[in-house]
């Protein structure tokens, strides 16, 4: 499997762990600054972040975190997607990984890359049979462990509203402990609703 790295810094860390456990990785660390007024929607390719007002407060998705989620969703290009908040007013989401890897260990070990304390959002590409039926469930992860410091979790709490309308299609799902991270626990939450 072949790998395409952009970016420098922790992302190249994971991004070398998960390259030798054999995984096809996309890892970027930088993005940059949405350049569209509030309430504009990126179309991919576009070079437009997608940016969405909510409750006064705008976090906007850069322009490689909104391609990315289309090719997961409309390509079925990734299976998952792992986001964190940059800038210097705190208000871009930018990709961090993308992988097309189906271990749901990859994913966990993604998400957590950040460390002790480390929120992130991650968008998982779920496939579950239900009444003997193949399902898909597009799940955007809010992962605030519980050491976060509150300085660590504002942003994340403050613009989760806004990445899901961004990020149009995914059903949220906040989780706090390892166990909520859980294959079975995502299973059950796709199990629970429509």
């Amino acid at each position: 499997m072949g790998a395409r790295m952009v970016g420098i810094g922790s992302a190249l860390a994971v991004t070398a762990a998960m390259l030798s456990a054999g995984i096809d990785t996309v890892a970027i660390a930088h993005a940059e600054p949405a350049t569209q007024s509030q309430n504009d929607a990126a179309e991919p390719g576009t070079g437009r972040s997608a940016r969405v007002e909510s409750d006064g407060d705008t976090t906007g998705v850069t322009q490689e975190a909104y391609d990315a989620y289309y090719a997961l969703k409309e390509q079925k290009k990734f299976r998952f997607l792992v986001f964190k908040i940059v800038g210097a007013r705190l208000d871009q989401v930018a990709l961090e990984t993308a992988s097309s890897s189906t271990d749901y260990d990859d994913f966990i070990e993604a998400i957590q890359a950040g460390g002790d304390g480390a929120c992130r959002y991650g968008v998982y590409d779920f496939q579950y049979e239900r009444d003997g039926k193949q399902h898909r469930k597009i799940f955007l992860i809010g992962w605030a462990p519980e050491d976060a410091k509150t300085k660590q979790l504002s942003p994340y709490a403050k613009g989760v509203d806004s990445v899901q309308k961004s990020l149009a299609g995914t059903t949220f799902y906040a989780a706090r402990e390892q166990s909520e991270l859980s294959y079975n626990a995502l299973l059950e939450k796709a199990r629970e609703t429509p």
